[in-house]
């Protein structure tokens, strides 16, 4: 009956929240399922859908390239970055390429409720507090750090002895995770 519970949540985590998705793959990651049927309201089985799978590696759904504006650029100009390369998100960067920060779509919302913020620098509106993982990390380590930190992007840094290490390399979003349930 446990199991049918966690079965009535994946329905409601489809249509409603990621947030109740998130604790959904907590629970299906401890409880080690390998599958999850999907039930309808009369609690017939409708069909069952293989989950994630243990072995994906973030370096596999990443996407490659990290989309980055410097710190010093006008928030006018990061809109416009971020229309022309059709990202939500940038990395905020110092004259050294080290990245300081992140802006998303979520902030850059800021501006148009506050129009003065237009001609502010980058760094002003910037989420400083970032989490990175390395590339050769499961999906399920990734899912737990965004859920801990209540964050929807990791940034993917280049491990050591593979070049530049501690370098951008990628960035992950939950999307990037949730599209795995669909393959």
């Amino acid at each position: 009956m446990f199991h049918l519970e966690i079965f009535k949540v994946l329905i409601v985590l489809i249509y409603l929240d990621f947030s109740i998705y998130f604790t959904f793959l907590k629970l299906y990651t401890f409880n080690n399922l390998k599958k999850v049927l999907i039930l309808i309201d009369n609690n017939n089985i409708l069909g069952g859908k293989t989950m994630i799978k243990n072995n994906i590696l973030l370096r596999d759904i990443m996407t490659r390239g990290v989309p980055s504006v410097p710190m010093d650029i006008t928030l006018r100009e990061v809109a416009k970055i971020m229309v022309e390369q059709n990202v939500s998100g940038v990395a905020v960067t110092d004259h050294t390429g080290e990245i300081m920060g992140f802006i998303t779509e979520m902030d850059m919302l800021q501006v148009v409720v506050d129009k003065s913020l237009m001609d502010k620098t980058a760094e002003a509106i910037m989420t400083s507090s970032l989490k990175s993982i390395n590339p050769s990390t499961n999906i399920e380590t990734a899912a737990n750090v965004m859920l801990d930190a209540h964050i929807h992007r990791l940034i993917i840094l280049s491990e050591s002895g593979m070049g530049a290490s501690d370098r951008p390399v990628g960035i992950l979003s939950a999307s990037d995770i949730i599209r795995q349930l669909t393959l």
